[in-house]
């Protein structure tokens, strides 16, 4: 049985969300989940983009490759957690893996946090600026 969650914060901004990033103030905390072969990131305005491995936008590849190369030492039960929390990095990084910070997480099983710039959220919605 798959743990449905209500994403409505998603994309935070890093700067409020206190989070301290190599990205200037460009930088979000947006939730991906994954349940089974499917991917939903969830983007401004309640945009889901949905997607498989096969069809994973570039700007995804490279940072989901290397959150699953992370040991999960602090990764959660699906629905053992608030969403807001898992815009804190410290909770589930060590000490070790604190260059994650810039690039996402995973939080359980089924969902992640990835770190994106306004630019390439713009690009995943297909808005040109």
């Amino acid at each position: 049985m798959s743990y449905k969650m209500d994403i409505s914060l998603s994309p935070i901004p890093a700067s409020i969300a206190g989070g301290k990033t190599h990205y200037e103030d460009g930088a979000f905390f947006v939730a991906l989940r994954r349940i089974k072969d499917v991917y939903e990131l969830f983007l401004f305005h309640g945009f889901v983009k949905r997607f498989t491995t096969a069809t994973m936008p570039n700007e995804i590849k490279p940072k989901l490759a290397m959150i699953n190369s992370l040991k999960e030492f602090f990764m959660k039960k699906d629905g053992d957690f608030q969403e807001l929390d898992m815009y804190i990095s410290r909770l589930y990084l060590s000490k070790e893996q604190e260059e994650f910070k810039n690039i996402g997480w995973r939080v359980s099983p089924e969902m992640y946090v990835l770190i994106l710039t306004q630019d390439e959220i713009n690009k995943l919605q297909g808005v040109d600026v």
